[in-house]
């Protein structure tokens, strides 16, 4: 037995563990996740903020969230996550869940009616990293 650690990425051990995980999980879950995207371009055509997230099952994942510093505090933020969550329901989600760092956006979640669910203290030393929910 041979145990590499590395700070590089091997693409093809790492498409194994992705594929094994999707096999195991194969055996208990009976639905995919499916993709949820949504994209905000300014008047010229300029990409200006978006949301990337999975539906699955009932629940509604936001794994990243972006708005250029530009246009935040305008409302753009609230307008993509409401288009999200909208989408969200409209599949079948009760729920959605995020996690976010201290020096990020908790207080945007809370806002907008997330609660918060867990806080890992100190993450990278300095941060924390907050878990927040909602329903829908």
């Amino acid at each position: 037995m041979n145990i590499t650690t590395t700070n590089r990425s091997d693409e093809s051990a790492d498409e194994m563990i992705d594929k094994g995980l999707d096999r195991h999980a194969e055996n208990f879950v009976t639905e995919n996740g499916e993709c949820l995207s949504v994209y905000c371009h300014d008047k010229e055509g300029n990409f200006i903020g978006g949301l990337l997230g999975e539906t699955c099952g009932n629940w509604f994942h936001i794994w990243q969230f972006w708005v250029t510093q530009s246009h935040r505090g305008a409302s753009l933020g609230t307008n993509i996550l409401d288009a999200a969550e909208k989408e969200a329901i409209k599949r079948g989600c009760k729920a959605s869940h995020v996690d976010t760092f201290s020096f990020q956006a908790p207080e945007f979640y809370l806002k907008r009616g997330y609660h918060q669910f867990g806080l890992l203290e100190e993450y990278g030393g300095k941060f924390s990293r907050v878990f927040l929910k909602k329903q829908l």
